[in-house]
């Protein structure tokens, strides 16, 4: 049994190629119709994906900067999560934040005037395991996808070293 390595949400990679010599290799792969990844470039920034028929929902990118630093060149590397699944996790935490406020300033009113408050704890409790299910979704969605994000770290290495 192979065992799992974790890839940190950040790194930072010196090789000795240099910052042109990854941009073409980059051009390269983005010249040549490759059925397993996409790779796009702008500059100094490399985006890398796999393939769109291989793509799911929870589907990592792997954002690459390059950089030449006193005759070395360093790449920063960030793991992403699908820009859609991205915002839409980042809309419901905010919707959880919010119906979390709201349901104790309820709450204290509701105390404030002798009455009583269960829909309010109830709505508190929602709101809370809404929270705390959105992290749960999170870690799930980084497990689920921990073999694609091993599949683009390989190609960032054969793109680096």
């Amino acid at each position: 049994m192979k065992a799992r390595i974790s890839y940190p949400d950040h790194f930072h990679k010196s090789t000795m190629k240099s910052a042109d010599e990854i941009k073409r290799t980059c051009r390269s792969f983005e010249s040549h119709s490759n059925r397993d990844y996409i790779v796009k470039q702008n500059g100094n920034h490399i985006w890398l994906e796999v393939a769109e028929d291989q793509q799911q929902v929870w589907s990592p990118l792997l954002h690459l900067e390059v950089s030449d630093r006193s005759g070395q060149t360093v790449v920063k590397g960030q793991y992403v999560e699908n820009p859609v699944l991205w915002v839409f996790l980042l809309v419901m935490r905010t919707v959880a934040f919010v119906s979390f406020v709201a349901s104790v300033l309820f709450l204290y009113v509701k105390i404030s005037a002798s009455e009583p408050a269960g829909k309010e704890l109830l709505f508190m409790f929602g709101a809370i395991s809404l929270w705390f299910g959105l992290a749960l979704l999170a870690q799930w969605n980084r497990r689920i996808s921990y073999k694609q994000a091993a599949r683009l770290h390989d190609l960032m290495e054969n793109i680096v070293a």
